[in-house]
């Protein structure tokens, strides 16, 4: 007899102690197209089973020594013996026996004598209900997987009991075993953050009403005080009178996203060296501190700093060092702008926008609602004082200062980049008188600047025109009177 991987139709099992029914039963089944091999009693029946694992099993119940309930009881225990369709063959007609043999572990039953072609019929019927069964519990389990790799539980909520059925691995996500669950609408909006408790809430119910499928972020709460973002969908399920049956929906983990979601956002908005906002978020800043600006005429201040002669420091003690001093300049500027001179703050504590890092050594110090623009002068002043203390760098004693310019809106500039320009123009005249100051920007400072910038270019144009001459006057030494250079006169 061939193996089970072997074969390439169905085997059948026959099971009964008189040889004229197993004939019988052979040539109905070989009829059919069935491989069939036989068993005269109980034990020979889970002997055959183990050896050929058949795919259905036919069985008498009254046999000497093991009879058919016990075998069938047994059988079930097998390898393979769990779902493969048992049709018991009896003559006895009781309705106490039938049951029993289904309690026992027969799937079906049929009363001898039989007619050959309803017991053909039977075979192909239950072949085929166990083959849908098989296919079903593959699925599910394929479903089961798929869910639990992609972090997807599913759920069902009756509004009319609100009952609420949670799948195994939802009820995974949420840290609990299926059978500590309340199975309530309630046990569900409970495990939900309180933050998202009535927007969830609220979401779930309106799909009642409005009947339009939901989608939402939210946050479960763990048992461990912990919490994940998920991602819920849900859609109203109608019945024939168009009257809400039940709403079904998932639940997905979305935790990696929403970190990584975090992350690009850190990435794009924040300088990966100091922590601090970037330019690009710190312009955006600016331009929500211009329009409340506008709309309730309030006073800025925007400052921008720079170090002075960090780029000797850089170059002589090393990139390593210039990084660990940058983020060490950051963390005492945090320190020394008040938390009221913040354009906004953030979700994280402590995080001030109005400082940011725009490249290399500048960094930028916006203030709001300035009552006098003194006050800039005054944060500026701390800056400077704060810095003129020394940095410790891996057991260095690194000393640098800052310049700050200073330009105020709406006087200096009612655009992001005019105050970022002028103020960058401040910050140069600091420099010019000195470095390790503040100065406020001025009209004059632009003019001067404008001028240079037009001198500039009427040389350059001078030059490309020729219209320079150049002059060599000897130098002559007076004792010897032997030239001993000469010096060129444009």
């Amino acid at each position: 007899m061939e193996l089970l991987e072997e074969r390439k139709c169905r085997l059948a099992l026959v099971v009964d102690d008189e040889p004229f029914i197993r004939v019988l039963v052979r040539e109905v089944l070989e009829q059919s197209g069935y491989q069939v091999c036989e068993a005269e009693n109980g034990e020979q029946a889970l002997e055959r089973f183990a050896e050929y694992r058949p795919d259905i099993v036919l069985m008498d119940i009254v046999m000497p020594g093991m009879d058919g309930f016990t075998a069938a009881s047994k059988l079930r225990g097998l390898v393979g013996g769990s779902r493969v369709p048992i049709l018991v063959m009896t003559g006895l007609d009781d309705n106490e026996s039938i049951a029993k043999a289904y309690e026992q572990g027969a799937t079906d039953f049929i009363t001898k004598p039989f007619n050959p072609m309803i017991l053909d019929h039977r075979v192909r019927y239950l072949l085929r209900s166990t083959r849908m069964l098989d296919a079903l519990l593959k699925s599910e389990a394929r479903l089961g997987i798929a869910q639990r790799i992609a972090k997807i539980g599913n759920w069902e909520w009756r509004p009319e009991t609100n009952q609420f059925a949670a799948s195994a691995e939802l009820c995974r996500l949420m840290g609990i075993r299926q059978q500590d669950f309340s199975s309530t609408f309630d046990g569900y909006i409970q495990r939900v953050h309180a933050e998202d408790r009535t927007q969830v809430a609220e979401a779930l119910k309106g799909l009642l009403v409005n009947r339009v499928p939901c989608v939402l972020d939210h946050r479960l709460v763990l048992p461990n005080g912990g919490n994940i973002s998920v991602n819920l969908q849900a859609e109203l399920i109608l019945d024939d009178q168009m009257k809400a049956l039940s709403v079904i929906g998932t639940t997905q983990d979305i935790s990696d996203r929403k970190q990584s979601e975090r992350e690009i956002h850190r990435l794009a908005y924040y300088d990966s060296l100091t922590g601090l906002p970037n330019r690009v978020l710190f312009k955006d800043r600016v331009e929500q501190a211009l329009l409340h600006g506008r709309r309730y005429s309030t006073t800025l201040a925007l400052l921008f700093l720079d170090l002075d002669r960090f780029k000797v420091i850089n170059d002589t003690l090393g990139h390593n060092v210039g990084d660990l001093l940058l983020k060490s300049v950051a963390d005492r500027l945090a320190e020394s702008v008040r938390h009221s001179d913040s354009i906004c703050r953030s979700v994280d504590k402590g995080e001030n926008h109005s400082l940011a890092r725009l490249g290399g050594d500048e960094f930028t110090v916006l203030l709001t609602n300035l009552h006098d623009v003194q006050d800039a002068g005054k944060v500026a002043r701390r800056i400077v004082e704060s810095l003129q203390k020394s940095f410790s760098i891996e057991g260095r004693e690194i000393f640098v200062t800052v310049s700050v310019g200073i330009a105020i809106f709406p006087v200096d500039g009612e655009s992001v980049d005019a105050l970022l320009k002028n103020a960058d123009s401040a910050m140069y005249h600091a420099k010019e008188e000195g470095r390790n100051n503040f100065q406020f920007y001025s009209n004059s400072l632009n003019a001067t600047a404008n001028e240079r910038l037009v001198l500039e270019g009427e040389l350059r144009h001078a030059v490309d025109r020729e219209e320079f001459v150049v002059y060599y006057q000897p130098q002559i030494d007076l004792k010897t009177g032997a030239i001993i250079g000469a010096e060129a006169l444009v």
